[in-house]
């Protein structure tokens, strides 16, 4: 799904997230698959493709700034 919309070169969320030794494990556990999601500037840009998906899924998300 991601190489027919162009969004292989796409960081995934894994790659965003920072975890402390010892908790990679837990925090694999719990997001699982997630941990793929692809990284995306603007989901209003992919909805006519996405409202083809059929038997396909993905799992996208836009960044925020950290504001903490």
């Amino acid at each position: 799904m991601a190489d027919r919309m162009a969004l292989t070169d796409n960081q995934r969320l894994a790659e965003f997230i920072e975890v402390e030794s010892g908790w990679d494990s837990a925090v694999e556990t719990v997001l699982g698959t997630y941990l793929e999601a692809v990284c995306i500037d603007n989901a209003d840009q992919l909805i006519a493709e996405l409202s083809s998906l059929s038997d396909e899924s993905i799992t996208l998300f836009e960044p925020a700034p950290f504001t903490g």
